[in-house]
């Protein structure tokens, strides 16, 4: 029996939370909105098919929690995708090293949310 696929998102800024319930409601993508890195690692546990990362999110060390998921035998095939503001690219090549499987900028993540979901969530 296969699993439904369900995805994770550590983000706090109201405006995604929304746009992103919106276009995982539009393809039946169950999501789970999470405040902390300890709730990213225990839904991890239960292997979403995608977690999605605010790569700006102040008071977390995203890329450390990138890594140790990359890192850890049980949650390393999650996919991990990230947004981030346009004119970081050094952080943008950090997160990709960390083991992000997509970096993109915020721009860019909304205008192709619903893909991107397909992509890594549906597709994986």
């Amino acid at each position: 029996m296969q699993k439904t696929p369900f995805a994770v998102a550590l983000i706090a800024d109201l405006m995604f939370i929304v746009k992103i319930q919106d276009a995982a409601k539009a393809i039946e993508l169950p999501i789970r909105f999470v405040k902390t890195a300890a709730a990213v690692r225990e839904a991890a546990a239960n292997h979403p098919s995608l977690i999605l990362f605010d790569l700006n999110l102040a008071g977390f060390e995203v890329l450390s929690l990138v890594a140790a998921l990359k890192s850890d035998p049980s949650t390393k095939g999650i996919q991990l995708v990230g947004f981030i503001s346009h004119v970081q690219i050094q952080a943008r090549a950090a997160a990709e090293a960390a083991g992000c499987d997509l970096v993109v900028a915020r721009s860019v993540f909304s205008q192709q949310l619903p893909s991107i979901l397909r992509k890594y969530a549906l597709s994986a």
